[in-house]
């Protein structure tokens, strides 16, 4: 399933993805998912469990523009948990995910080193689980499959 949405940038950030976009030959949905999934591989030292979520700061609304993105339903998924466990508004986490990892998927494609089977950040799995411990109710996210996999299903100790 497609997701269509759209996320606001400064337009210089929208200049660079559209650029690595022609440079890559990769689409621009794509780079935002690729450097997103990055991102996520960091959630150790993004989450934030209180607190407001962070929007992108200030400047003249003129100068940001709004991009389209196409995304697989899985995608769209991980980032609304992204939102959600790093208190950022989407905008800002994909403007943070450009100005960190652009350069570096970019430069991982050009040089055909970047193969999505044997990347070191997949995401092609998302599951979630819950289950009821004494009148709390557990949600468990998965990004990605874990070595073993029938611990999806195993109720916690």
């Amino acid at each position: 399933m497609q997701v269509e949405t759209t996320v606001n940038m400064d337009s210089w950030i929208k200049v660079r993805l559209c650029r690595a976009s022609e440079a890559t030959g990769r689409s621009r949905s794509w780079i935002v998912v690729t450097v997103m999934k990055r991102l996520a591989k960091q959630s150790g030292t993004l989450f934030r469990d209180t607190g407001c979520v962070r929007y992108q700061a200030g400047g003249e609304r003129s100068a940001w523009r709004r991009t389209h993105l196409s995304l697989y339903g899985r995608d769209y998924d991980l980032f609304l948990d992204m939102k959600k466990l790093f208190r950022g508004s989407v905008s800002l986490l994909v403007a943070y995910a450009i100005e960190r990892y652009l350069d570096t998927i970019v430069e991982r494609v050009l040089n055909g080193e970047f193969n999505e089977d044997t990347d070191n950040y997949p995401f092609q799995c998302y599951v979630i689980t819950h289950e009821t411990i004494d009148s709390a109710i557990v949600w468990k996210i998965y990004w990605g499959i874990p070595a073993n996999p029938a611990r999806l299903l195993a109720p916690s100790p």
